[in-house]
């Protein structure tokens, strides 16, 4: 059976659609457990009584990571799979995924590709394969894991998620899984991914910080170059934060310490803090296309 996880804060009309598109599944042994994160009115009149569905409520607002331990601790299954509230799945979604673990009793989790639904973008996203995946993470992350994982329950249970993180604690736990298991991607969109409310440059900085201060050590042993490349980037992630919100004094400081860590970053992330700067509009120009790109795939 697949335990599949959803926390919900303050999002009654999408958790309908994303309860649907579980039961729209072609693969139908699992439960839903809806975790309510204290949303202002309780979701469980919302969802009534169907059948294969808990919900489980906390008493105080703890974050997304705190929800979804909390329905780690409380799965049933043997799998467990991650749904966000304002996300959906596509119905071929669990039946592949676990097909593929079945498969593969090495892999300790999958991820698959999906749909990424923006303001300004809509985009196919499909990750690539990685010979070494931890390498990989410890430059960041582009699976969007809240909808699209799936991993063994016995595995998932000796790795949880650091609630200590207000941000990225998804990647905080994939780069502690990779290091000690197989991970895997299904390269097929099988979700659409709807961008959330942007955090403020303030969450952004706390959890950038968090993450340099646990990792520092182990990005520098990946080499000199590489590791102070992804320690360069979680800093100019939050001077574009700040940047967006008009602070250029704390954007430039970080965007200072980014500088001076390994000047060699993305150029979209350069590009996003001109644009902010003198307002200009490459990133949004640069996103048009790649929505004709998604049109004529799709």
């Amino acid at each position: 059976m697949v335990s599949v996880i959803i926390p919900v804060h303050n999002r009654p009309v999408q958790l309908r659609t994303a309860i649907q598109s579980v039961f729209n599944q072609k693969f139908q042994d699992f439960e839903i457990i809806v975790v309510d994160d204290c949303s202002i009115k309780p979701v469980q009149p919302i969802i009534g009584d169907l059948k294969q569905v808990r919900v489980i409520r906390h008493a105080v607002n703890k974050g997304a990571a705190s929800a979804r331990n909390t329905g780690i601790r409380n799965a049933r299954g043997d799998l467990i799979s991650f749904l966000d509230s304002d996300d959906y799945w596509l119905p071929e979604k669990l039946d592949l995924q676990v097909g593929y673990l079945n498969n593969h009793p090495e892999v300790g989790a999958v991820t698959t590709g999906f749909y990424y639904i923006a303001e300004e973008e809509k985009s196919i996203e499909i990750p690539a394969k990685q010979r070494d995946w931890y390498r990989h993470f410890c430059n960041g992350m582009l699976l969007s894991p809240g909808t699209t994982l799936m991993v063994r329950k016995m595995l998932m249970l000796d790795c949880l998620y650091d609630e200590n993180f207000p941000r990225l604690e998804d990647l905080d736990w994939a780069l502690r899984f990779s290091k000690d298991h197989l991970f895997d991607v299904i390269q097929k969109p099988l979700a659409v991914v709807n961008q959330g409310r942007k955090p403020s440059a303030v969450t952004v900085e706390k959890a950038d910080l968090c993450l340099i201060e646990k990792y520092r050590r182990a990005f520098l042993e990946l080499g000199w170059f590489y590791g102070r490349q992804c320690i360069g980037k979680r800093y100019l992630e939050i001077a574009i934060y700040f940047f967006r919100e008009g602070k250029r004094k704390k954007g430039i400081k970080y965007l200072k310490s980014a500088l001076k860590e390994n000047p060699f970053l993305r150029p979209g992330m350069y590009l996003q803090i001109i644009d902010y700067l003198i307002g200009t509009s490459f990133v949004k120009t640069i996103l048009k296309v790649r929505q004709k790109v998604f049109w004529k795939k799709s």
